[in-house]
Formats: C-alpha cells, sequence, structure tokens
C-alpha cells in the first residue's frame, strides 16, 4: 500500500455524499437529479454530508465506534494484504475482475486507520 496523504473526515464524507447522491439515492429516487445543484460554495458540502449522514449513517458510526487515527489517501495493489471495504464494493469488485482477467493496475481509496475493529463488519455473526 502506498500512502498518498492525510485526508480530512469532511472532505471524505462530503466526497462520499456527492457520490450516493449522483448515482444510488438518484437511481433510487430518494433525491432528484441535480439535487446538489441547488446549493452553493460551502454549502453544498455541508449538504452532502448531511445526507450520506442520512443515508450511511450505521457504516460512519461503525467506523467512528473503531476509533480512527488516520484517514488517509492510499494507493493498492494486487500484491497489498487483507482489507475491510465499508462503501465501494462493487467498484472493487470489478478491480478485482480486472486483475483476475490480467490487467493488474493499483486503484486509489481512502483508508481509515483504526487501533480497534468495527465488530458490525468485521466479526462474524
Amino acid at each position: 500500500m502506498k500512502r498518498l496523504g492525510a485526508v480530512r473526515i469532511g472532505d471524505v464524507l462530503a466526497d462520499w455524499g456527492e457520490h450516493e447522491i449522483e448515482g444510488r439515492l438518484v437511481e433510487g429516487r430518494r433525491v432528484p437529479r441535480g439535487y446538489l445543484d441547488q446549493f452553493i460554495g460551502p454549502r453544498r458540502r455541508l449538504e452532502a454530508i448531511r445526507v450520506v449522514l442520512q443515508a450511511r449513517l450505521q457504516v460512519v458510526a461503525a467506523t467512528l465506534a473503531a476509533n480512527p487515527t488516520e484517514w488517509l489517501a492510499v494507493e493498492v495493489s494486487k500484491t497489498d494484504g487483507p482489507m475491510t471495504i465499508f462503501d465501494g464494493l462493487h467498484r472493487m469488485a470489478a478491480w478485482v475482475a480486472h486483475l483476475d482477467a490480467g490487467r493488474d493496475y493499483p486503484i486509489k481509496l481512502t483508508v481509515v486507520v483504526t487501533p480497534e475493529i468495527a465488530p458490525q463488519f468485521e466479526m462474524p455473526p
């Protein structure tokens, strides 16, 4: 894993919110297409954070419960070890399919480093 640098939790949540709004939430008709266009500047980022906190509250809560010590942008490659994926499963599945097909390339992710596990996601039932 190659560390690309620290990221701020607010930026992670805002980017995630924008992605959720423009994809899954529009497709599921939970928000109208172009929803964020009505917000300008910092208010747009705040609205994206508000929406992701509502839509993904359990994932955010589980992440915070594991007591994050760092939020990092990283690049992972085929040789890196096991990791727990909280979101972006389709993206990661597509990447693994590319690796299996012989198209080996790194992928950029945001990683949350925690000293504890997130029981809701990392422990067997």
